[in-house]
């Protein structure tokens, strides 16, 4: 910001998003206008922040002091260790799938700003820390946006300036590394979609970068799981970078798990993906065309009904969980049963992928056989 030479601006930065936006950061260019040329609006300084890296617990703590000459709607706190080091040449890839964690801000009361912990995962990987505000406008605007499209909103946001801090200045300070490793990607709860985004917002179908962060790494030949209530039949499409798999939901008031392979994701050209390393993003949606210079190949349908609820989606260790005699236990118990009977019992997807099923449900079965 330096370089611009100038006191007067606005920051307004969407943490996901990429050569898009959606409404309350599309608005900021208008208003910006129409104050700069019409005189007709009056937007807040830019919010002001405060970090503190030395602290009693080793974790990072941010203080954001918002401009409060209109109504704050909500402090939001967006935090990567994916940023580039300083020196380092840049990464493109990187650039555009590192993930932002949320932290939603706390106000401190009596107008004194609001504050975030920051917990970490490494402290040899530098920390990137920004703020946003979101602000109430008094009357919805609507003006033209991304791709000559249209966009109505009644709120705006504006972005503090980040806080770039080296993997020194952390280790300096004492910030130690709190954060841990997990299997479980995603709960679904609270404001889990702080964390994801969409372009579409009148649209259920989410994304997210939670799996480019080492954070939720993939063990070593897991599978892909995920609970799913569908009230109708539908499709249900799970994306993987250039790579997708399609799941047939039964519908109705139970939840079905979903479990995949690496290997039933396939590309445009029905090529399946061969390990879960450097996946950059996740996506959930009905529908989707995977598509390279020749092949064009279409997956899922219009959903029909309510969005789905969505629930713990995670990777399964499936070597873990097995353990030595997990096998002739898991084998005892097959032959008891007939195939139709275990997925009427334990709920599980049948369909587009009828050989992971068997996997989870035996193993499902020698844990509870095991106790």
């Amino acid at each position: 910001m330096t370089d611009i030479q100038s006191t007067d601006f606005r920051v307004t930065c969407a943490p996901h998003h990429n050569h898009q936006d959606t409404a309350q950061y599309e608005v900021a260019t208008q208003l910006w206008f129409d104050q700069i040329l019409k005189r007709s609006f009056q937007c807040p300084e830019t919010p002001q922040t405060r970090m503190q890296l030395r602290t009693t617990e080793g974790v990072p703590l941010i203080s954001v002091l918002p401009d409060l000459t209109k109504p704050v709607l909500s402090v939001d706190i967006f935090y990567t260790q994916q940023g580039q080091i300083d020196g380092e040449k840049d990464d493109r890839n990187n650039t555009t799938a590192r993930f932002w964690h949320h932290v939603a801000g706390t106000s401190n009361g009596g107008g004194d700003g609001w504050t975030g912990k920051l917990p970490l995962l490494s402290t040899d990987k530098p920390l990137w820390v920004y703020a946003n505000v979101t602000y109430a406008l008094k009357e919805t605007v609507t003006a033209a946006g991304y791709y000559f499209n249209t966009y109505s909103t009644d709120v705006f946001n504006l972005s503090s300036l980040m806080w770039m801090v080296s993997p020194e200045q952390l280790q300096e300070s004492g910030v130690e590394s709190t954060r841990q490793p997990s299997h479980r990607i995603e709960s679904f709860e609270g404001d889990w979609q702080k964390e994801w985004y969409s372009y579409k917002s009148d649209a259920w179908p989410r994304q997210t970068h939670k799996l480019h962060d080492p954070q939720w790494a993939a063990p070593k030949d897991a599978q892909l799981a995920i609970d799913v209530q569908s009230d109708k039949p539908n499709s249900f499409v799970i994306g993987l970078d250039d790579f997708a798999a399609e799941v047939e939901l039964t519908g109705g008031a139970d939840w079905q798990t979903i479990l995949l392979a690496a290997a039933d994701f396939k590309d445009a050209k029905g090529n399946a993906l061969t390990d879960w390393q450097g996946i950059k993003e996740l996506r959930l949606g009905d529908q989707e065309t995977l598509k390279d210079d020749d092949h064009r190949h279409v997956l899922g349908d219009r959903w029909q009904g309510d969005p789905p609820k969505l629930r713990d989606l995670r990777w399964i260790d499936l070597a873990a969980e097995q353990g030595p005699s997990a096998g002739s236990a898991a084998s005892a118990i097959r032959s008891d049963v007939s195939d139709s009977s275990l997925v009427a019992q334990h709920n599980m997807t049948w369909g587009r992928v009828p050989h992971r099923w068997q996997v989870w449900l035996d193993i499902e079965s020698v844990k509870g056989r095991m106790k």
